[in-house]
């Protein structure tokens, strides 16, 4: 068979069309989609942390039919944050540090990842192990990065183990320990 180069150029044009306009098309929200960001707005105007986070969340992911708006859900990612929301302080820490919604501020970052890893969040305890770990925002500091590494291992964090066992495989800012160093390379392994 002989190919037919305007047949081509045709199929790909259309396939090209057709892509653009799955990708540009919204779907219209749902009036349970409304609903519940109606409700989730009126909490959140209202001082309620976990609302103000989840509303924070919904602009961010583009959830109950809204648009992906960063500088909106860094608003109310703020308003939780400010409440010691550690969820709310570890996603504004996020938005600062990728300059998602607010200007880049890998300091402002810092900060808030360091109150919500203060509260256990164990995504902030990692962010912060690699802040230290690499002096992104603070001075660098291998032990306190082992510290942050150690915390969020402790609870399951697959990267601070993975990063935890490399500490103790490279004696950075811990003692060399091969065994230690094996032990939490496997409990990576394992997520």
């Amino acid at each position: 068979t002989t190919n037919n180069p305007m047949k081509t150029t045709v199929i790909t044009a259309l396939l090209c069309a057709a892509s653009l306009s799955l990708l540009c098309a919204r779907a219209q929200p749902s009036d349970a989609d409304r609903q519940g960001l109606a409700e989730l707005r009126t909490k959140a105007e209202k001082g309620d942390a976990r609302s103000q986070f989840e509303l924070g969340q919904a602009f961010y992911l583009g959830k109950f039919g809204v648009a992906t708006n960063y500088m909106e859900a860094a608003k109310w990612f703020h308003r939780a944050a400010e409440q010691n929301h550690p969820n709310a302080q570890f996603h504004l820490g996020s938005c600062y540090a990728a300059g998602q919604g607010l200007p880049k501020d890998v300091v402002e970052a810092v900060k808030w990842w360091h109150q919500a890893a203060e509260q256990n969040q164990e995504d902030a305890q990692y962010n912060l192990g690699c802040c230290y770990a690499r002096g992104d925002g603070v001075a660098q500091d291998s032990v306190a990065a082992v510290k942050w590494y150690r915390r969020a291992a402790e609870q399951i964090q697959g990267h601070a183990q993975s990063n935890l066992g490399g500490c103790y495989a490279a004696g950075d800012g811990v003692a060399k320990d091969e065994v230690e160093a094996v032990r939490w390379c496997r409990k990576a392994a394992e997520q």
